[in-house]
């Protein structure tokens, strides 16, 4: 790959997984990354296990940052700025898994939820964007991580994890069109199943009701699957990369076969439904 020592990349959720994997690419391609973590040690440990020469002080700004708390968020984009005055890109990779039916969540963990899944996005975007307006590079980006759980819900116990992710793809798709004057290009990415610590991490309903017999099976069926996953976080990394250099990025990609293949059963099901209430639908207009 070329030098890109010239581009600065944001990017939120760099401790481990997918986003540690990001700034390890980015790094190793030349690239300058103010990585936002809310525990930088542990990610800068891992990174200088993987290659010590990767890190100085004119290619790594690591932050600790609050996604709950927009003046940790401010203070990590003005420090940002700060030192290498101009974005090229921002990664919004930060968030969270959680379990649970609405019935057995609290409201209090279906907020938390949203306020780091969603307005966390948010409060970053809100920040970052005059800087990318400023057009110092001629066509910024914004990619938001999201998961094929934002386009396809069908997985029992994921009601509102689900959810916070539609709302991250509706955000994505409505700032491409409000950036689109500015030269600002945005992409959703619709994760599939990688072989990351997102189960793990998953957080669990503090009252499972046992009524729920398909949750708890879903739940099982996760559990099991974790380790396994087909997905390779390190070439789902280099693939993020890429795509945030191509000149005509997609607003909607489907990353990972797991993606592609849940993404087409759900385009096709819907097609369907289109199809089979036509008629019964187009027949709410006004006569004329």
């Amino acid at each position: 790959m070329s030098n890109y020592s010239d581009k600065v990349y944001f990017i939120t959720g760099c401790s481990k997984g997918l986003g540690l994997e990001v700034v390890i690419q980015l790094l190793k391609s030349g690239m300058k990354v103010v990585a936002t973590s809310r525990d930088t040690n542990q990610m800068i440990q891992e990174i200088k296990s993987v290659d010590e020469s990767l890190i100085n002080d004119n290619n790594l700004l690591a932050l600790k940052m609050d996604l709950t708390c927009e003046q940790s968020i401010k203070t990590a984009v003005d420090e940002a700025i700060k030192k290498f005055k101009y974005i090229y890109a921002v990664i919004n990779n930060a968030g969270y898994g959680l379990s649970g039916t609405v019935e057995e969540l609290s409201l209090t963990e279906i907020r938390k939820q949203f306020e780091i899944n969603v307005f966390g996005v948010i409060t970053v975007l809100h920040y970052i964007i005059p800087n990318l307006r400023l057009r110092h590079y001629a066509d910024p980006r914004i990619i938001n991580i999201g998961s094929i759980a934002g386009f396809n819900a069908e997985f029992a116990s994921y009601s509102i994890y689900c959810s916070t992710k539609f709302a991250l793809a509706g955000l994505s798709e409505g700032l491409a069109y409000d950036l689109k004057e500015f030269g600002v290009k945005v992409t959703v990415v619709y994760l599939g199943s990688f072989r990351t610590q997102f189960h793990e991490s998953t957080s669990k309903p503090q009252n499972k009701m046992e009524e729920y017999t398909e949750v708890r099976k879903m739940d099982r069926i996760f559990a099991e699957r974790a380790g396994k996953q087909i997905g390779d976080p390190v070439k789902a990394a280099k693939a993020l990369v890429q795509l945030s250099l191509d000149i005509n990025p997609a607003l909607d990609l489907f990353l990972g076969s797991t993606s592609v293949r849940i993404a087409e059963e759900k385009i096709k099901k819907l097609q369907s439904q289109i199809d089979s209430n036509r008629d019964f639908c187009n027949n709410t207009d006004f006569t004329s």
